[in-house]
């Protein structure tokens, strides 16, 4: 509210122009904090390959490599990493992973992918983007192979976390760890979809319905205190390194 709208990212994608990218970015972040915010659910980086979709305005494109330069340039734009801990954003990438492509357009529906072509087409405008200061990455409501994308240790783990050493935190989409009762139904109950979710890489629960039972399931031993560490310490070491416990306050003026 009060800030700059820009072009849809599909517009802005046409402009070919990586330079006026990364300044939008850096608008963005710097009108951001300017009214106390420290996270943006940005850059959306899915490549949009059926045409049906309902969120192709959102995405750069269908193509690998102008998707890569684009998110990689509003990141440095956006980034702490680049503009200062103090100035800067935490980008959040979004959908990891292969969300643009959903069975009969349907948003959310599986994701009908090989391996090789994951790994070509839909993983590089994530590797990118991190590479380039990505601080957050947002899972995705559709499964692959049959499995979700929010409970999904060989993406989220595997190759985000172990693989390409990703330093932020993982963040589900809206209630999308609540989906792996009601939509994916791989889950008995919303406790075990928050351990499902935990164990698989997940650090922040977006609608927060299911890590919130996650206290007796610590206290039970179904959930490993190290794991639990872990997405915790990705979420503090962020908060202590934007000054959020130093000085949390905007200066008004």
């Amino acid at each position: 509210i009060g800030a700059t709208v820009f072009p849809t990212s599909i517009a802005l994608a046409a402009t070919w122009d990586k330079d006026l990218i990364e300044k939008v970015g850096r608008t963005i972040a710097s009108e951001l904090r300017a009214q106390g915010g420290h996270i943006g659910y940005g850059p959306v980086i899915d490549l949009a390959r059926e045409p049906r979709w309902s969120r192709v305005e959102e995405t750069y494109g269908e193509d690998v490599c102008l998707t890569s330069e684009m998110a990689a340039a509003m990141v440095r734009g956006t980034s702490p990493k680049n503009n200062g801990w103090d100035r800067g954003i935490v980008s959040t990438l979004k959908h990891f992973v292969a969300y643009g492509i959903p069975e009969g357009g349907h948003n959310g529906n599986p994701s009908n992918v090989g391996m090789r072509d994951l790994h070509e087409n839909f993983l590089p405008p994530f590797k990118a983007a991190i590479d380039a200061g990505a601080l957050s990455v947002m899972t995705s409501y559709n499964s692959i192979d049959g499995v979700p994308s929010t409970a999904n240790p060989e993406l989220l783990r595997g190759i985000l976390k172990d693989k390409w050493g990703f330093d932020g935190f993982v963040v589900s989409d809206l209630v999308s760890i609540d989906g792996l009762l009601g939509d994916h139904r791989i889950a008995r109950d919303k406790e075990e979809a928050g351990i499902m979710a935990l164990d698989a890489g997940v650090d922040v629960d977006l609608g927060a319905n299911c890590y919130s039972l996650l206290h007796d399931a610590v206290k039970s031993g179904k959930v490993s205190m190290k794991v639990l560490d872990e997405a915790v310490g990705r979420v503090l070491r962020l908060k202590f390194e934007l000054g959020l416990f130093d000085n949390p306050y905007v200066e008004p003026s």
